[in-house]
């Protein structure tokens, strides 16, 4: 296997690790990795690809920028030089095979004997293995390609006329379609990768509105904006479905493509249509008009509202009915009955996402199709239902709900099945599920068929499953524990690896605690941590890190570095003598900060009863809406010494009417609905609006604050975090503010992520614990 090891000081050394042997080579730093059996690697780097010989040691590189493909069953390589236009294949040892200049791009047939690939005006399929090889001419140059059930499908692109060719490489039959887009319509060419082709007869085509190019009659012309302006898709879906058996159209869609969204459902021709009305647009969570259309346009059926997202969706061709998530529960309508009905009540476990307090509307998985027909699976909060749609019935098939376990279907890197259609689940073949506690975090891997078989479980986070041969390894780390892997299968699991038998220095045992806090509103969990060499006749400072759920933290290992993207590494500080208080927040809608700090204090309180915790001497630390919770808190209580606020948001009111980069509408959007959770609109109660603003309250802060933010940030405006500072500052308050030129949302480069992590420790360690201040808190000391 390949680790990457990384010590406190940032360091980074690959090594290639021996399970039998357990001895371990360092080896060249790369960006991908592939066994080619069990004698050969394949290394990508930035400039080469290497083949290495693991058992002869000897190596082979190839230089270039590759795009690297693995054929799974031969372990062959394919390499694309796409600047050069080459594509060639390599055996097991880096031994070229074949080799063709001149190719545009290439995809690997399904069977994966054979590659199909284009020049300017040729498809080409070739036996990976013999180079046999057929080809076609094309008319024009070819731009796109695609598989096809049973035939290869070329593409020469424009906005207003296609030239689609279908090739049959074993028959050599040849067709060109000359396809006229309509009047008032192009050619969506950043969307190809949409084209579909049904049944042999039909394509569904990406297309968009024809948009007049404006002439500009000079360079000073104002961006034209409207507030009647309706685009409430963010991802456009529109297309045509162009009939290849009389060489004209099927169905078009809206003519005012900027108005219409489409989900193509199913094998034979059926789509969902959502149109806004009049209101949509003034909306920030609207319901849309939904149209159910059959046989490929042919047949059309009113269903109702529903909302924008694909995962509230899903149409089963067998039973012919449409199932629809909305005001958090499964509906369903039946083409052959012309029924509507709520699917199955399920209990009370909550069938809503719970992200941002069940303000999105979406279901919590989208539904799985099985290999039954028309039977699904749908996922609740802790359980599974399996659900006949031909009598809408159901049954659990997992019993989470009880002992506070969540059962979720575990989708793997690889199909370990040989079922044809690895994305239908078979209770046959058995299930891959991942289960986890949410009292103690306990996990593991198990298989659902007539019922539960457990592969592995324990304490650990097991994050991953990986397939080697026929054996199956189960990937672990939790907070004192680095990467480990178990051989599954076996009574009981074997551990063939544990990265903490390869320190040079032996990781300390560092105390954690999991807890539970309680409100009026419940139970929360809250991990807390202790620091190094824990004395408990002596006092420790504690800092407290907040973003919506913390302690799940804990589920993952980090080296004791200064190499945060947010300036705060939890181990650094443990290592360093800090207590580290990581709580799951609890909130409520239309009062998120308000409930927020009920149970941050709730969970502060705990962690003074369980430890000897110098409570004069708590900061707070939180960036993004972390940092709007830090700058709330810092204003409305005087529990923490001094705290580290990033990328914040200050002001609810101007961040509700701005617009970022990273969103295509007005952030007043995810304030009313998202993590804000105001859920009524900034002129409905404008007063409310600014008591739930971190600047509110300004005047109450008594205690100096770190502020940092990126001058790139595409999130979340850095005005936010400098109207925050020139508040404290027009106060006579004690703060400072860094703002990073060129970095964003995160620290990503190795400079800005030292430097933050550096500063924030430095500030800590002056403010908790009054070690002398670095100069450049000299103003503020």
């Amino acid at each position: 296997m390949v680790l990457l090891n990384t010590n406190a000081y940032g360091k980074e050394e690959y090594k290639l690790y021996n399970s039998l042997t357990q001895q371990s080579d360092s080896i060249v730093k790369g960006s991908y990795y592939n066994f080619l059996g069990d004698d050969n690697l394949l290394v990508k780097t930035m400039t080469f690809v290497r083949f290495l010989n693991l058992k002869h040691h000897k190596s082979m590189d190839i230089q270039g920028v590759f795009e690297c493909k693995i054929l799974p069953r031969t372990k062959m390589a394919v390499l694309f030089n796409k600047p050069n236009n080459t594509l060639a294949c390599y055996n097991q040892e880096g031994l070229k095979i074949w080799e063709k200049k001149g190719v545009k791009d290439y995809r690997l047939t399904k069977d994966e004997k054979s590659i199909i690939f284009y020049e300017d005006k040729k498809l080409v399929c070739v036996n990976v293995q013999t180079e046999n090889s057929s080809n076609a001419m094309t008319e024009k140059a070819i731009r796109w390609i695609k598989e096809g059930d049973h035939e290869i499908n070329g593409l020469n692109i424009d906005q207003e006329q296609l030239q689609l060719y279908c090739w049959k490489p074993e028959s050599g039959h040849f067709n060109t379609f000359d396809i006229t887009i309509p009047q008032g319509y192009v050619f969506a060419e950043d969307r190809s990768s949409e084209i579909e082709f049904k049944e042999g007869a039909y394509v569904y085509i990406p297309l968009g509105k024809r948009q007049d190019k404006a002439t500009k009659s000079h360079p000073y012309e104002p961006i034209v904006s409207y507030t009647t302006d309706k685009n409430p898709f963010n991802n456009i879906t529109t297309a045509g479905i162009y009939n290849l058996k009389n060489e004209s159209w099927q169905w078009m869609p809206s003519i005012d493509t900027e108005e219409q969204r489409q989900f193509m459902m199913g094998s034979k021709g059926t789509m969902l249509i959502l149109s806004p009305d009049e209101k949509t647009n003034h909306l920030t969570k609207p319901y849309y008009h939904i149209s159910l259309v059959l046989n490929y346009g042919r047949e059309k059926i009113e269903i109702g509202s529903g909302r924008s997202s694909p995962e509230n969706y899903h149409w089963d061709d067998d039973s012919q009915t449409l199932l629809f998530f909305v005001n958090k529960e499964w509906w369903y309508y039946s083409v052959l009955t012309g029924k509507k009905g709520q699917l199955m009540p399920l209990s009370e476990q909550s069938l809503v996402l719970d992200w941002y307090n069940g303000l999105t509307d979406m279901p919590v998985k989208k539904i799985v199709p099985t290999s039954e027909p028309s039977k699904i699976i749908i996922t609740a909060a802790f359980d599974l239902f399996l659900v006949d749609l031909k009598n809408l019935k159901g049954r659990r098939l997992t019993q989470g709900f009880e002992k506070n376990m969540v059962y979720r279907i575990w989708k793997p890197r690889a199909d370990y099945s040989a079922d044809s259609n690895p994305s239908l689940a078979s209770l046959k073949k058995g299930i891959l599920l991942s289960v986890q506690n949410q009292t103690n975090y306990h996990s593991g891997f198990v298989l659902l068929n007539t019922k539960l078989h457990t592969l592995v479980y324990g304490e650990e986070n097991y994050r991953d499953l990986t397939k080697v041969g026929n054996n199956l390894f189960a990937l672990s780390q939790s907070y004192q524990q680095p990467l480990k892997i178990t051989k599954i299968g076996l009574h009981p699991p074997q551990v063939i690896f544990d990265s903490r038998l390869l320190q040079q220095e032996q990781l300390c045992d560092c105390q954690m605690k999991l807890l539970q806090y309680k409100t009026k509103t419940g139970s929360s969990n809250m991990a807390l941590l202790y620091p190094k060499d824990y004395d408990p006749q002596k006092e420790y400072p504690m800092v407290v890190n907040i973003y919506e759920k913390k302690s799940r933290d804990v589920l993952f290992y980090s080296v004791p570095d200064l190499q945060s993207s947010d300036g705060f590494n939890l181990m650094h500080y443990v290592h360093q003598g800090y207590f580290v208080l990581l709580p799951d927040l609890q909130y409520e809608v239309g009062n998120v900060p308000g409930q927020m700090m009920i149970s941050l204090e709730a969970s502060v309180k705990k962690a003074l009863e369980e430890a000897h915790i110098d409570k004069s001497n708590i900061a707070l630390v939180g960036m993004s809406f972390g940092g709007y919770e830090t700058g709330f808190a810092l204003a409305n209580t005087d529990l923490f010494k001094t705290g580290s606020v990033g990328v914040m948001v200050s002001n609810l009111i101007s961040f509700s009417l701005s617009q970022t980069p990273i969103l295509n509408e007005p952030n007043y959007v995810r304030v009313e609905n998202d993590q804000f959770g105001m859920n009524e609109s900034l002129f409905d109660n404008w007063n409310h609006y600014l008591s739930m603003s971190p600047v509110r309250n300004l005047k109450n802060v008594n205690r100096p604050v770190l502020l940092w933010t990126g001058s790139m940030d595409n999130n979340v405006p850095p005005q936010q975090t400098r109207e925050f500072f020139f508040g404290l500052k027009r106060l006579g308050k004690k703060a400072v503010m860094l703002e990073y030129p060129l970095d964003g949302h995160f620290m990503f480069r190795n400079e800005t992520t030292e430097d933050l992590s550096l500063r924030t420790w430095q500030w800590m360690e002056h403010f908790l614990k009054g070690k002398p201040y670095a100069e450049w808190m000299a103003p503020v000391k």
